[in-house]
């Protein structure tokens, strides 16, 4: 008999013996002391049923290295990226569709035993906790496994005992007879003994979902015959459709629906597409695309726009070293940026010889000849998860390769001045452009900008700039006729954007295509020419977003005109004689009876239609900078050209 009630008012606390009485009143306390032994049985053979999550897991595996407010949670973020199938080249005995594509948690869970690799930074760790969450809300019995622990240390049983407690509560053994288990395992690593110790485990699982880099299963696993139940999955880039569903997400956590207008989308969007010029640089992965927007919101309160090749990329540089286990000190960084940049100038160099002679450990003694660098931080530099460099001396991402390497070239040395005057020259080609763009941020020279006017200037110099009077666009008359019927829509706003975004893929495939230049291309002179005018005019137009703060009046408006005249230079290569668009109709259907010749110019016309719209987009786009309008204006008086208008 005591006031313990006193002291727990509130507290929802059951006493035992039943109903609070105390041990004193029963007349027989051995079954007072029975009643406390029954009640507190119950209570835990419910909690050994119960098999909650422990808290402290689900906050660390819903955690991101994203920061807004705080850390931000990988289900406020997460977009399910497109997972493809091929089984034709992945898997032998894949039970799902070649070609299918899986875009959502159910569908990945119907496969039973999917196999999903892609590339680094590819999404692969958040899919697998974005999958474990999905089922610990759905109260689906689910355990994780991340690679570093499989195949050594503790035997199967254990290994699952000592996950298990880490994840939930109850007892393991109770849990383990419950029906439709998952099993994830993500990560698996280069060790073949894992796969022995997961062919131990998986007979106990409904489903198991594995998820590896794409490095490793094509080195290691793609023939082993203990994943032939397996269907294969590879991660995709994302679309655009699930790019702007991201970008939406990201922003919804820092801005309200009222000021997420389709135009401040479209704005942020601009940006994001305008670093990723290239699956080359930066794939479009959700890691990039986050950074990217994290930077932005960083950048944003000073007033300090990301640029397209300034702040970004030098941010996840930095972060990457950090996380290499390399000081943030100025004269560390500085020393790993040295090395990087001769590094890739003599990877530059190497491929240019085209020789494959490149041996990284000579040039390694080379440069700690010339430079002052402590080994470990070259090691750090090639760490096997955070290193910027691989084992044999590559840069792991393309944008390292091109960020160090305009570093480099904006030196301003005689050999760096020789390598741009061919880049400038070359600048058709793939590579060289990129590597003019980031030359471009690093330097304050603008010989480079004077370089590129004057190549566009020179080519295609017999050919006049379009000026779309009556005469070249009168072939347009019936194309235009017809637009009315066919963009008319009752659909949404959303609808609509949907269908555009995903239109847009298959157009850059198409570009990238294209513009895959070769070394062979360098004979195709009229090619190159017109890919060095649209190569040239993305550049300069990158010039005007990010250097337009630091250039004189007169130089901006000599690039706008440089970028005008190049691009309609091009328009006016299919819109000056028509007789020889008639001619080739003609010509065409003589050769290829089965084609009339008037479906044949009707094509023709539609072609030089679609090429004329491309150019002025490409042109409107180059020059569309806010803060340079009124540049633009005063040119587009001066010229009183009505393409300029």
């Amino acid at each position: 008999t005591c006031s313990w009630q006193d002291e727990l008012e509130g507290d929802n606390v059951k006493a035992l013996p039943t109903d609070g009485a105390p041990v004193t009143t029963f007349s027989d306390v051995d079954a007072a002391w029975n009643d406390v032994y029954e009640g507190i049985k119950a209570v835990t053979d419910e909690l050994l049923r119960t098999f909650a999550p422990r808290q402290q897991f689900i906050e660390e595996i819903q955690r991101t290295e994203f920061i807004s407010q705080g850390h931000i949670r990988i289900q406020d973020i997460f977009v399910f990226p497109s997972l493809y199938c091929n089984d034709n080249e992945e898997s032998q005995q894949s039970q799902t569709m070649p070609g299918r594509i899986i875009n959502d948690c159910d569908g990945l869970l119907a496969i039973g035993r999917p196999l999903i690799h892609g590339e680094e930074k590819s999404g692969k760790s958040a899919l697998a906790r974005f999958v474990y969450l999905s089922l610990v809300e759905r109260s689906s019995p689910v355990l994780m496994l991340e690679s570093p622990t499989l195949g050594r240390g503790p035997r199967p049983e254990r290994l699952l005992r000592e996950a298990y407690g880490r994840q939930f509560y109850g007892d393991f053994d109770l849990w383990l007879g419950q029906k439709s288990k998952t099993l994830i395992v993500d990560g698996i690593g280069d060790d073949p003994g894992v796969l022995s110790m997961l062919a131990e485990i998986e007979g106990l699982f409904d489903r198991v979902v594995i998820t590896m880099h794409s490095d490793i299963y094509h080195s290691f696993f793609s023939d082993d015959d203990r994943l032939s139940s397996f269907d294969v999955l590879k991660i995709e880039t994302m679309s655009h459709v699930r790019q702007e569903e991201l970008i939406r997400r990201r922003m919804s956590i820092v801005n309200s629906a009222a000021d997420m207008s389709h135009g401040s989308i479209d704005h942020v969007e601009d940006r994001v597409n305008s670093i990723i010029v290239s699956d080359r640089i930066f794939p479009r992965y959700p890691f990039y695309i986050l950074s990217i927007l994290q930077t932005y919101e960083a950048y944003m309160p000073a007033n300090m726009a990301i640029t397209s090749y300034g702040h970004c990329y030098h941010v996840l540089i930095v972060a990457t070293l950090s996380r290499a286990g390399i000081s943030s000190a100025d004269d560390t960084v500085n020393a790993c940026f040295n090395f990087a940049e001769h590094l890739a100038f003599e990877l530059y160099v190497d491929n240019r010889r085209a020789t494959s002679s490149f041996q990284f450990d000579e040039f390694v003694q080379r440069y700690l000849d010339r430079f002052i660098i402590r080994r470990s931080i070259v090691n750090r530099l090639m760490h096997t998860v955070y290193g910027i460099i691989d084992q044999g001396g590559r840069f792991r991402a393309g944008y390292l390769f091109y960020f160090f390497l305009g570093r480099y070239l904006s030196r301003g040395t005689v050999e760096a001045k020789a390598a741009l005057q061919v880049l400038c020259e070359e600048s058709y080609m793939e590579a060289n452009y990129l590597t003019l763009l980031f030359t471009i941020h690093h330097t304050a020279d603008e010989m480079i900008v004077d370089e590129i006017m004057l190549r566009t200037a020179g080519t295609l110099e017999t050919a006049e700039p379009a000026t779309l009077d009556r005469a070249q666009t009168r072939r347009f008359a019936g194309i235009l006729g017809a637009f009315p019927e066919t963009i008319l829509s009752d659909r949404s706003v959303s609808e609509e954007r949907a269908d555009e975004r995903a239109r847009r893929r298959d157009v850059l495939d198409a570009g990238q295509e294209m513009e895959g230049h070769t070394e062979a291309s360098r004979n195709d002179e009229t090619r190159n020419a017109i890919y060095r005018v649209l190569k040239n005019n993305r550049i300069l137009g990158q010039v005007l977003r990010t250097k337009h703060g630091s250039m004189e009046r007169i130089k901006i408006d000599e690039i706008v005109s440089s970028i005008a005249a190049g691009g309609l230079r091009l328009v006016s290569r299919l819109l000056d004689d028509e007789w020889e668009m008639a001619w080739l109709a003609v010509y065409t259907s003589r050769k290829h009876p089965a084609f009339d010749s008037e479906k044949v110019l009707r094509a023709l016309q539609a072609l030089s239609f679609r090429w004329t719209m491309v150019n002025i987009e490409q042109i409107v786009s180059g020059v569309n900078v806010p803060e340079i309008r009124q540049s633009v204006d005063s040119i587009v008086r001066r010229e009183d050209n009505p393409p300029m208008i």
